[in-house]
């Protein structure tokens, strides 16, 4: 045999070889693929997603459906007792910064509606009914993937936005610096049930998300309330490390702060 013919020999055996093995790896990792039950991979994450809490659409669900409810309990109840609230002047000008287009309805925001003004009536025919989807304005901070708020995070966040914790065993906010109302202007819940907070038992509480709101017609300045819940969810997200959704559950943009901005002024306008 020359040499060439054994050299060619050599390779084309080794090309066997490489390509035998190859086929073999490949063919034993389709196996092991195989071999894993199918619905294993779903399952797994499903089940860590419920034991971590990792957002699902059927957790925001069920939890921004108790809203609802908590509204009209809201709505139902007599006047809350009046807070005393210390008037902090970085608030107030920060409010009045972010409320600047809203300056002749600022001045008297809390100015009680003539009885026999139309504003006023409308209100009385609102006081007591139920409120529907469509009149809730609603933002959720939530936690970043993997995280959840603590119960004293939460506690020293809202106290440095100003909310105080009331009626229902949830926090309120009743306006800041001289503009400030004895009536909850919008509140803060716990996204998921019960939705309130223990504060004896606050260090154990953690959350996956909080949520905002405030119910249409309000008896001020739909408008300035909004803005106001706009640079306290701001705040928030910011002091907790979170993210801030619209009611939908997407992150918050421009365009939906824009949509609810007519929202609210079309329902003004009713």
């Amino acid at each position: 045999m020359t040499p060439l013919r054994l050299i060619i020999l050599i390779v084309g055996i080794v090309l066997i070889a490489v390509i035998y093995f190859w086929e073999t790896i490949r063919q034993r990792r389709q196996q092991r693929k195989q071999t894993v039950n199918p619905s294993f991979s779903e399952q797994a994450y499903s089940g860590i997603r419920n034991t971590t809490g990792y957002d699902t659409d059927s957790d925001y669900a069920d939890a921004l459906s108790k809203l609802n409810q908590t509204l009209s309990e809201t709505k139902r109840n007599a006047e809350f007792a009046p807070t005393d609230i210390i008037s902090r002047g970085s608030n107030a000008e920060r409010f009045h910064n972010i409320t600047a287009q809203h300056e002749p309805e600022i001045r008297d925001l809390f100015a009680p509606l003539r009885e026999d003004s139309p504003a006023a009536a409308r209100q009385e025919d609102t006081n007591y009914r139920d409120v529907d989807d469509s009149q809730i304005i609603t933002m959720h901070i939530t936690a970043l993937p993997t995280r959840v708020f603590n119960g004293n995070d939460i506690l020293d966040a809202v106290n440095d936005v100003g909310l105080e914790f009331g009626e229902m065993n949830i926090f309120h906010h009743y306006g800041i610096g001289d503009m400030q109302s004895h009536r909850p202007l919008f509140s803060l819940t716990d996204m998921f049930e019960p939705g309130n907070f223990d504060l004896a038992r606050l260090d154990q509480h953690n959350t996956r998300g909080l949520t905002l709101f405030f119910s249409l017609p309000v008896r001020v300045d739909s408008q300035v309330v909004f803005e106001l819940m706009l640079n306290t969810a701001q705040r928030l997200a910011k002091r907790l490390g979170g993210e801030i959704r619209g009611s939908e559950h997407n992150l918050l943009d421009d365009a939906q702060i824009t949509a609810i901005r007519n929202k609210i002024n079309e329902h003004g306008q009713r």
